[in-house]
């Protein structure tokens, strides 16, 4: 599923089976360079405390979250699952074992750079911003909430008309197991910033399926909360095998 921006894959480029095997060889070598800590900004490494560590990432690199878990992210290169285009993932990880995985967006339309930062970091979630630079559609940055209790990722999409260069991500709190986020957006072509507001709730079905529901007041200025799906962990997806010997 595409998001964003990057929702359309009409134009995005088809990779043939040897294609694909170039670009993924390529993908392995890069990942592989961006991890190695001789490479690594000194603000970044394991060493550096949580609260000092610089949690920004880009493109096929992961970024230590917690020191006390070896917790990890990042934005990584892939293939859809379902297709023969590329698609950017972002993708937790500990140690070399990838946990969790979620396409985020169609990697042709993030083609002059992207990267991933932890915006706010609870013990119950994590605010993560993407940020997705595009020769056609310009800049977006796109805040998504990891829910420790769903194990799952949350987009909450800005207004279309919001300005990228002018925009933080939301304020967003957890109290009572209900999520608070409020968002002070400025427009494009707007002075002043606007104020939005939603609450919601992540919680079990009848089946026992984690869904959000929206509570009152909802606001119809801004996108509802999406869910994103959870991709396989398949081992052809972990990390490089020296990324085993970090941290715990």
């Amino acid at each position: 599923m595409k998001y964003g921006f990057a929702q359309s894959t009409s134009t995005a480029k088809l990779y043939s089976a040897r294609d694909r095997q170039i670009e993924e060889e390529r993908i392995r070598k890069d990942i592989e360079e961006k991890l190695d800590w001789h490479n690594r900004p000194r603000l970044q490494l394991d060493e550096v405390p949580d609260a000092d560590r610089m949690l920004i990432g880009g493109l096929n690199e992961s970024v230590l979250l917690h020191q006390a878990t070896g917790e990890r992210f990042g934005l990584f290169e892939a293939f859809d699952d379902t297709d023969k285009t590329k698609v950017i993932e972002l993708r937790l990880h500990k140690k070399n074992k990838i946990t969790e995985r979620f396409q985020v967006y169609s990697a042709e339309y993030c083609d002059k750079g992207e990267s991933v930062k932890a915006a706010k970091v609870t013990a119950k979630f994590v605010l993560y911003i993407t940020n997705c630079i595009s020769k056609k559609f310009g800049e977006e940055n796109t805040p998504f909430l990891f829910d420790y209790m769903s194990r799952n990722l949350y987009m909450l999409e800005p207004p279309q008309s919001y300005d990228a260069n002018e925009n933080n991500g939301p304020e967003i709190k957890l109290e009572n197991g209900i999520y608070k986020m409020r968002w002070n957006v400025k427009l494009k072509g707007e002075k002043k910033s606007t104020s939005y507001a939603r609450n919601f709730k992540i919680s079990k079905d009848e089946k026992g399926k984690f869904l959000v529901r929206e509570l009152p007041p909802e606001n119809d200025q801004i996108a509802k909360i999406q869910t994103l799906e959870k991709l396989p962990t398949k081992p052809e997806y972990d990390l490089p095998a020296f990324v085993a010997d970090w941290g715990k």
